[in-house]
């Protein structure tokens, strides 16, 4: 998307309404990207699972396999939730990419019960995501 000039002074132009972000610039050439909180459910149901945030930066994603991820799309300074979901079998795990970095040091250890969920929240800053976990639902 090529950013148009910039508006005139205290004005805002909205430039492109793609996907799941709206673009802006305001009037001192700043561009601006807002997520429209869109969701998408992906399920894993191989030991490889790509997650575009393209497709929209709140995810469910249903384990019903152990499955290393691979995220793609994002936008720096952006948030992303992921809400993992045991199937009814449960003990799925996942194998995160070596760009999320953790709280702590160390990927979290996902609650493995059946039909349990947990909520991952990763933060992009252009080179790594920075993630955090809330477990146990």
């Amino acid at each position: 998307v090529t950013a148009p000039a910039s508006p005139a002074a205290g004005k805002v132009r909205v430039y492109a309404t793609s996907g799941i972000y709206l673009r802006m610039k305001n009037s001192s050439g700043t561009e601006i990207v807002v997520s429209t909180g869109v969701t998408q459910s992906v399920t894993a149901s191989t030991s490889a699972t790509t997650i575009d945030f393209a497709s929209g930066d709140i995810v469910t994603l249903t384990l019903n396999l152990s499955t290393t991820l691979t995220l793609s799309n994002p936008i720096t300074g952006l948030f992303y939730f992921i809400k993992a979901v045991q199937d009814a079998t449960g003990s799925r795990t996942i194998t995160w990419p070596s760009t999320v970095k953790w709280s702590g040091g160390t990927a979290p250890t996902l609650t493995t019960t059946a039909s349990k969920t947990d909520i991952i929240t990763l933060w992009w800053d252009g080179t790594n995501y920075f993630g955090t976990s809330t477990l146990n639902f």
